[in-house]
């Protein structure tokens, strides 16, 4: 799904492209609307996403199950640990790259190589060994080793980008008049 719309949005807009393509449309009832309908996934999923962390903060303090005062204390003070993040992390399309080059080359060609070839030497009694032939072994591998030099660079690059020497810039809840974009 991100490969085509950013091949679309490079097609259109070639070098000027900026991390979010939105951020390239004219202003109009169209860009409008999808701003919307953003903010609204964004609110919906944001909700499903910080559940689990509010539902194990609550267990850790032994908040009561019910309706109270804690558990919104407890939501509350997640809610304003969040904000305080995204305050302090001035770019933060330079942290989605480097969760992206991490996560994206070990979860999409390390771990199923490595699982596969795990897999196929286990003996169970559900599930005869599998013998693979060599060249799949070499395949694997070969995608492994690729995959770990391009996670490697990635993630060089991404962290330059978050402790640069051009990369910090004032909070705003350190000095309004500073903070930049």
């Amino acid at each position: 799904m991100y490969v085509p719309v950013s091949l679309l949005g490079y097609l259109a807009y070639g070098g000027n492209l900026l991390d979010n393509v939105l951020l390239n449309m004219p202003d109009g009832p169209v860009t409008y609307t999808v701003q919307v309908l953003i903010i609204v996934h964004l609110l919906c999923a944001f909700t499903i996403v910080i559940n689990p962390l509010s539902q194990e903060l609550e267990e850790i303090l032994n908040t009561p199950r019910h309706f109270n005062v804690y558990r919104c204390l407890a939501r509350t003070v997640i809610m304003l640990l969040v904000l305080f993040i995204a305050e302090t992390v001035p770019h933060f399309g330079s942290v989605l790259s480097l969760v992206g080059s991490s996560t994206l080359m070990l979860l999409t060609f390390i771990l199923p190589c490595l699982f596969y070839e795990v897999l196929s030497r286990t003996e169970s009694d559900h599930c005869p060994t599998r013998s693979l032939p060599f060249h799949i072994h070499v395949i694997n591998y070969e995608i492994i080793f690729l995959a770990v030099v391009f996670l490697a660079i990635g993630s060089y690059f991404s962290v330059y980008n978050i402790v640069g020497p051009d990369a910090f810039t004032v909070p705003c809840y350190v000095n309004v008049t500073l903070a930049g974009g």
